[in-house]
């Protein structure tokens, strides 16, 4: 469990991000949000890369496993730190989106 508070998690990496956003809609297993992310919005995480984030997030308590019937086929849910974490994240970015056409403009003159 992670002793950080959720605004030093930040900026996320982009792995991060997408795991933590698909799993906000709902727990789900690593097969499962991989074909989501890929199905749903044409992002293609390598299985590695997904399952060491999958253990990054757990070891920092960003996700935690859900007991299952099937033990092959570990489910993750996103917890109250992911939640609070993402949510930051999103505004941040949102932020930064917004700077965009301001900053574009300030730079044509150059």
């Amino acid at each position: 469990m992670s002793t950080r508070k959720p605004d030093e998690f930040l900026p996320l990496s982009q792995t991060w991000w997408y795991v933590l956003q698909t799993l906000k809609a709902g727990p789900k297993h690593g097969y499962a949000i991989s074909q989501y992310l890929e199905t749903q919005h044409d992002i293609r995480l390598g299985i590695g890369n997904l399952y060491t984030t999958l253990r990054r997030l757990l070891d920092q308590g960003l996700i935690e496993q859900l007991d299952g019937d099937d033990a092959r086929r570990k489910v993750y849910k996103i917890t109250a730190l992911g939640s609070q974490v993402i949510s930051l994240e999103q505004k941040r970015l949102e932020q930064m989106l917004r700077a965009v056409p301001r900053l574009a403009h300030a730079n044509t003159g150059m």
